[in-house]
C-alpha cells in the first residue's frame, strides 16, 4: 500500500471524526434550553424513570412535578418529538391515579418503555 493511500485514509478518518464531533456539538447546542430546563428541576434524575412508589406518595404526586418539567422543557429535539409526546401522555395518565391501583401498570407499554429509554439516553448523552 502506498504512503499516499495511507495518508489519504488517515485524512479521511480525521475528517469524518471532525464532522461527527461538529454535528454532536451542534445537536447539544440546540438542546441547551431543554437541558437547562430539565437540570433546573428537582426531578431531573428520575424524569424518565418508570413510576416509583414511595411511602406517603400517590402516583399523582409522583407524576405532577414530572409533567410540569416535561411541558416546560418541551421535546429535546425534532427527532424525539413523538417519544416526548408519548412520555407526556404516560405521565399525564399517571396523574389521574390519586391512589395506588394495579391497573397503573397497564400504562407502561413496550412503546412507552422504548420512548423512555430513548429520551433518557438522549438526556444523559447530551445534557450530562
Amino acid at each position: 500500500m502506498s504512503e499516499f493511500r495511507i495518508l489519504r485514509r488517515g485524512a479521511t478518518a480525521i475528517a469524518m471524526c471532525t464532522a461527527s464531533l461538529l454535528a454532536l456539538s451542534a445537536c447539544a447546542a440546540d438542546q441547551g434550553a431543554y437541558c437547562d430546563a430539565v437540570k433546573a428541576s428537582d426531578v431531573a434524575p428520575t424524569l424518565y424513570a418508570p413510576i416509583m412508589f414511595e411511602k406517603n406518595t400517590t402516583p399523582a404526586s409522583w407524576a405532577e412535578p414530572r409533567l410540569e418539567v416535561l411541558l416546560d422543557a418541551g421535546p429535546p429535539n425534532d427527532e424525539l418529538a413523538d417519544e416526548h409526546e408519548l412520555w407526556v401522555t404516560y405521565v399525564t395518565a399517571v396523574t389521574e391515579y390519586t391512589e395506588f391501583d394495579h391497573s397503573i401498570f397497564e400504562l407502561d407499554t413496550d412503546e412507552t418503555e422504548a420512548a423512555r429509554d430513548l429520551l433518557f439516553n438522549n438526556y444523559t448523552d447530551v445534557c450530562l
